[in-house]
């Protein structure tokens, strides 16, 4: 998720491997979206929906770009 080529996804996984040995590797989840933006929002949906970026359930160290837009949303409607 969140950028259509998925560059971010490997940094991630390859920061993740590296500080964490005892991982292997599976896959990378990915989902075709129509735009960059739909793309950050379910990237955020996924993250907050397991725990968030201090759950130790995830190995996500920041939000995701759509995270400012969720909040948004949240607030507008």
């Amino acid at each position: 998720m969140g950028q259509i080529d998925g560059k971010r996804a490997q940094i991630s996984l390859k920061r993740v491997l590296k500080d964490n040995t005892e991982f292997s590797h599976v896959g990378i989840k990915t989902k075709i979206m129509a735009n960059r933006k739909q793309a950050y929002m379910l990237e955020d949906m996924l993250i907050q929906g397991n725990g968030g970026v201090k759950s130790a359930r995830n190995f996500n160290k920041i939000n995701s770009p759509g995270r400012k837009f969720m909040k948004w949303l949240v607030k507008t409607f």
